[in-house]
């Protein structure tokens, strides 16, 4: 087969959540999408969220898990206003405490409308299946090489694997029972619900305790089904999250980010996502159908057995040390828990300390929904980059740098993968919002051609200790200049901590106007050029406004003068006088809560502004 090679800036794996997430937050300029260059997206599917909108499909997911402010736009509100101007608002389900929850329905709607705005070149997704990725080195370049199964091939400087790369678990019992010709045992990925032949008249016993099993269960029981018996190894918990709202931000996250070793971090990860959970919703739709008689639940239980020819015989080993526990933390109700046991004298028997006879049920099919594991040693890519560059692994967890790329190359993770450098919420859509942070800017830098792929030896792992908000700032370990021309609303530049003044009024004369600097005392021979090129940064209630000049300007000699809406400020050098002055900004600022930083030895000079409103900033000039 004739290999064809293909140059681009960035190579990007997987259509999916996680690559949207770092799409929305790069800067598509005319070159982001050239034949001869930008972002390729490749997936063996061939469409945008393939895998995600099959799941939500076939698993009868109607309300997403997520607040509606959590999504794939790097703006917040971008849903909410989705939702307003296409009259969908009632597809939002009120949470008591918290923002409404999206259904699925409108939040693919909504992605579907993030993918239709990008560049007609990356709408339409390259189908092949990447096999390979090799980091190629000589004396005078290094790229990144993305080698296809149909012999395509791709020269690139980073890539992003953006696949979730996790692949469900399944109980040692269930190898012992199909290698005894015992056929009806599905993993939920082979599940499809809304196959009523399958499903209609059939008892179905369903082995987990997450939000994927209780959707199997009710979407089962909504589907025909004649009973549903579900088996969980823990007692059953109610949460309206995966993982405590907490870990989403600093709040949390900095016990995560003063921990060095990653060991310790994972173990950390482990303690607070060491169970699956299901939501309010749910804990009532089956307590209801338990009352009606077409559910039950097995606590504290799990399979030692499995065994018959048209029906499937479960036998269940039982945990006493679960069913001693007290459930009340889980429902302040506590007859709601002992109308969950399918054996309330079992249970009485077992709080007595007499271990009842070993339980066991007969239905026509068993469903695995035991969670899922990533592993990036056995992922279909990185274990083979793995071989030639070796990283550690923690868990099946590798370990990353600051901006989530592996060691001293430029092969980057987003999602679940990044957990080390993330934290515990990697996996969910928060994680993906937070690995397209730390990823994007290094990509926007790429793509303007202001990046040295030696910079990544830089890289810290893992995050360092010093109490600052990795997931709210950008990299401070990337040393570099601000491209000129490059006006971006990302934000991939640092902002420096040292030199940090707070703006005063300079004194004026009586003659001078009070509606601009005063500069009369500087010298009128200086030449005055006027700044045409800078950088602005968008970043919630904040806008920063870089400028870059030829010569170091001492903090004494910057002077700026901000109102409500304009904005004007003169960097006085020994070779020239530079001025910017924007008479109408986008929006309103507090003037009394701006501040100025320095930085002589990169020759930049950056005002904060602190905005009225967080609405998003798409221009510095009104």
């Amino acid at each position: 087969m004739t290999e064809n090679v293909r140059l681009c800036d960035v190579v990007i794996v997987g259509a999916t959540l996680e690559a949207l997430n770092v799409l929305t937050r790069i800067q598509l300029n005319s070159r982001a999408h050239d034949s001869e260059g930008g972002v390729v997206v490749i997936d063996s599917h061939g469409a945008w969220m393939h895998s995600f909108k099959s799941d939500v499909e076939r698993l009868g997911v109607d309300v997403m898990r997520m607040p509606v402010n959590i999504h794939p736009s790097p703006k917040p509100l971008a849903l909410k206003y989705y939702a307003e101007k296409h009259a969908r608002s009632e597809e939002f389900e009120k949470v008591p405490g918290s923002a409404p929850l999206p259904s699925s329905r409108i939040f693919l709607d909504f992605c579907s409308s993030l993918v239709s705005k990008l560049p007609r070149s990356l709408q339409d997704v390259i189908k092949d299946t990447v096999v390979d990725v090799e980091y190629v080195t000589n004396e005078t370049k290094k790229s990144m090489r993305v080698m296809c199964s149909s012999g395509q091939s791709f020269i690139c400087q980073a890539v992003v694997v953006a696949t979730s790369g996790v692949q469900p678990i399944i109980p040692s019992w269930r190898a012992d029972a199909m290698g005894r010709d015992i056929e009806n045992i599905y993993p939920y990925s082979q599940v499809d619900v809304r196959d009523r032949e399958a499903v209609t008249g059939k008892s179905i016993a369903v082995f987990g305790g997450g939000m994927t099993a209780a959707a199997l269960a009710l979407q089962a029981i909504d589907m025909g089904a004649k009973h549903v018996c579900m088996i969980t190894r823990r007692e059953l918990c109610k949460s309206m999250f995966d993982c405590d709202p907490g870990w989403w931000g600093i709040k949390q996250l900095k016990s995560f980010y003063d921990i060095e070793d990653p060991h310790h971090r994972m173990k950390l990860c482990q303690r607070v996502r060491n169970r699956g959970s299901i939501t309010p919703k749910q804990w009532d739709s089956l307590l209801q159908l338990q009352m009606e008689g077409k559910f039950s639940l097995i606590e504290g239980a799990d399979i030692s057995y499995l065994s018959g020819e048209s029906q499937v015989k479960v036998e269940l080993r039982r945990n006493p040390n679960i069913l001693k526990k007290d459930c009340s933390s889980f429902d302040n109700n506590t007859a709601n828990r002992t109308a969950f046991a399918k054996d309330v004298h079992a249970m009485q028997e077992l709080q007595e300390g007499v271990t009842p006879p070993s339980n066991s049920i007969v239905c026509d099919t068993v469903w695995i929904a035991c969670g899922n594991a990533y592993n990036a040693e056995e992922h279909p890519i990185l274990s083979k980059f793995m071989q030639k560059h070796p990283t550690t692994c923690i868990g099946g967890y590798p370990v990353l740098s600051d901006v989530c790329s592996w060691p001293d190359v430029p092969l980057f993770i987003a999602g679940r993968g990044s957990m080390l450098t993330i934290g515990p919420c990697a996996g969910n859509m928060v994680g993906m919002k937070m690995s397209a942070e730390r990823i994007s800017p290094v990509i926007n830098r790429i793509i303007s051609g202001d990046f040295d792929p030696t910079e990544l030896a830089l890289h810290k792992k893992p995050q360092d200790s010093n109490g600052y908000d990795p997931v709210n700032r950008t990299i401070e370990w990337l040393s570099y200049e601000i491209p000129e021309g490059l006006e971006t609303q990302t934000r991939p530049f640092p902002l420096e901590s040292d030199n940090v003044i707070q703006m005063e009024m300079p004194t004026r004369n009586k003659t001078s106007s009070r509606d601009s600097v005063y500069i009369e005392d500087v010298d009128p021979s200086l030449k005055k050029v006027e700044i045409q090129n800078f950088c602005f940064m968008d970043d919630g209630f904040k806008v920063s406004v870089i400028l870059n000049v030829p010569e170091p300007i001492p903090k004494d000699l910057v002077r700026v003068r901000v109102t409500n809406s304009s904005l004007e400020a003169w960097l006085i050098g020994k070779e020239a006088s530079y001025h910017l002055h924007i008479p109408k900004m986008y929006g309103r600022v507090l003037p009394e809560r701006s501040r100025i930083i320095t930085k002589e030895e990169k020759n930049r000079v950056t005002i904060i502004l602190c905005k009225e409103k967080d609405a998003e900033w798409h221009f510095l000039k009104g």
